[in-house]
């Protein structure tokens, strides 16, 4: 079994899937790792992915109309 479907099972919107649907599921992902500090997506873009944290945290950070930094949550 893959590495990602083993993660999905652990997946609270996943769980209960048929094991048939949950490695369609898995087929279609990716795994990717990022440095401390790297962006994974850009102010404005307009990404057309969608991201599960297997390890680690994230930082979202929105600019206000001021374009100050704010945290949003980590």
């Amino acid at each position: 079994m893959s590495d990602i479907k083993l993660f999905l099972k652990r997946v609270e919107m996943f769980i209960g899937l048929s094991d048939e649907m949950l490695s369609k599921v898995a087929s279609l992902c990716n795994s990717e790792a990022y440095k401390s500090d790297e962006t994974i997506i850009e102010r404005n873009s307009s990404p057309n992915n969608f991201y599960f944290i297997q390890d680690g945290t994230v930082e979202i950070i929105t600019a206000a109309n001021n374009d100050a930094q704010e945290l949003v949550d980590s």
